[in-house]
């Protein structure tokens, strides 16, 4: 027959603690994730309703270029 193991307070106050300290870094991650998705949903949503050119000129203006589009 196998040896009983032994369990006492303190270990369930480690395990505690332990579980405590995933919960926390897992709630940071989350939050995390959820900042970098709201900041990519509101750039789309700003950019969704807007026509290829209009996106197009954002985008050059970012890197200083400028050109305008015109339609033919």
């Amino acid at each position: 027959m196998a040896d009983k193991i032994k369990i006492v307070p303190a270990d369930f106050q480690k395990a505690t603690a332990e579980l405590q300290r995933i919960e926390a870094l897992l709630n940071d991650h989350k939050a995390e994730l959820s900042s970098k998705y709201s900041i990519m949903m509101n750039d789309w949503q700003g950019l969704a309703g807007e026509s290829f050119e209009v996106c197009a000129q954002k985008m050059l203006n970012d890197f200083e270029i400028n050109i305008d589009f015109h339609a033919e």
